[in-house]
């Protein structure tokens, strides 16, 4: 019969200032620095920040400035330079544009509608009315 204490991890070989140096360090250095500043492997070190819980990626949540700068300047700028003047991707720009749109807070039309093109919208949908 096998003995199932031999298949549980173990967290030896963990010293209380190492632990210390780990949950200071872990989201300004890679594990692999970790790992070669402590001596250990990057295994070692990836599931010791594991199981004390310490995530490296923090949900990057959107301001209410950066909502607002994205509703003034969706019509005049593109996806692109939106995603650079706010440092985000332009699939997370795309997808928070999504969203506004979802709210209501931007309009389908990416461009406002020229006047001319609004006049000439409305004089043909008054025409079209008034024939018999």
């Amino acid at each position: 019969m096998v003995n199932p204490v031999c298949f549980e991890v173990q967290d030896m070989g963990w010293s209380e200032e190492e632990v210390q140096f780990l949950k200071k360090n872990y989201k300004k250095m890679t594990y692999y620095k970790i790992a070669k500043v402590l001596g250990k492997s990057y295994s070692s070190v990836y599931m010791k920040a594991y199981r004390l819980q310490l995530k490296k990626r923090k949900k990057n949540y959107w301001s209410v400035e950066e909502d607002r700068f994205i509703i003034e300047n969706y019509p005049r700028m593109s996806v692109r330079e939106i995603a650079d003047a706010l440092g985000r991707s332009k699939t997370s720009v795309s997808s928070k544009i999504k969203e506004l749109r979802k709210q209501g807070k931007i309009n389908g039309r990416r461009y406002p509608m020229p006047k001319y093109l609004t006049t000439l919208v409305t004089v043909t949908a008054t025409n079209e009315s008034s024939t018999p």
